[in-house]
């Protein structure tokens, strides 16, 4: 079954050392000090113990990058909030993706993952942050997209290299160039890896790319590194898809620079142009 939550994803944004009073203090502020992004009619769920009903809702967003958005379901003469979530502006050097879309509705009504088809080979899943702006997403169009993705964990790869010795494929690769007990060293240093999580983490992937570019930026007194990364590689007969990552500083003993290949879990979301 598929994870249809945030908590996770928020924790992307707090520091660790504010812990769950740090999710709940961004909670409030997103509510307290959003700014209005747009509202419409939806068929919607606001709870598990619910039936879902059509309701007026809308959504709020902190002016930040990055930031989190709110959205919220009217219910009766109160306010519900459905869901809050991380969101981030792509940079300028990071292109945007051209693909067809389908989108796979949360239970909510009012949130979706959505597959993105980059062409026979090149797919990818990432989560919608304008979704409830979207109507609908008809399959003949061709859409652009910014991805944005958000660090469970990430690293620097410390040693992006290995040896092997005495492979049984030696001699049919290589012949008498390499003698026996020589070793032949692989370099991981530009690899582009990116695996999904699977069924239940429809959006989250393990992945390890060099970072291409990167700054600095915080959220309510977190610090973080904002990359350009790349998560599918032509040279892996795939189109080349780039993503701007960000991952808190408190991640990492020493800044990534330029070329530092990277690994960890991320999150993919995505807006929509």
């Amino acid at each position: 079954m598929r994870d249809e939550s945030h908590g996770m994803h928020l924790r992307t944004i707090v520091s660790d050392a504010f812990g769950d009073q740090g999710i709940i203090s961004l909670i409030q502020s997103v509510c307290q000090e959003g700014k209005f992004l747009t509202k419409t009619s939806r068929l919607c769920k606001v709870s598990d113990d619910t039936e879902p009903q059509t309701r007026n809702v809308f959504s709020t967003g902190l002016d930040s990058n990055p930031g989190a958005t709110a959205i919220f379901a009217e219910v009766g003469d109160h306010v519900e909030v459905v869901s809050v979530f991380p969101t981030g502006t792509a940079r300028e050097d990071v292109p945007p993706i051209v693909a067809t879309l389908i989108a796979d509705e949360w239970e909510n009504g009012v949130e979706a993952d959505i597959h993105a088809h980059i062409d026979m080979e090149t797919h990818i899943k990432f989560f919608s942050t304008d979704y409830l702006s979207i109507n609908h997403l008809p399959l003949v169009n061709k859409y652009h997209v910014d991805l944005c993705a958000f660090a469970y964990v990430c690293e620097i790869v410390e040693q992006p290299s290995f040896s092997l010795t005495d492979a049984p494929w030696f001699k049919a690769v290589y012949g008498d160039a390499v003698r026996e007990g020589e070793p032949v060293t692989f370099s991981t240093a530009t690899m582009v890896a990116y695996i999904p999580k699977g069924k239940e983490y429809p959006t989250s992937a393990e992945f390890q790319t060099p970072v291409l570019a990167i700054d600095e930026c915080s959220i309510f007194g977190t610090p973080m590194y904002r990359m350009k990364v790349k998560v599918a590689s032509e040279d892996m007969n795939s189109t080349d898809v780039f993503a701007t990552l960000y991952a808190k500083k408190e991640m990492f003993s020493v800044k990534p620079e330029v070329g530092t290949p990277i690994r960890g879990v991320l999150w993919m979301t995505g807006k929509i142009r």
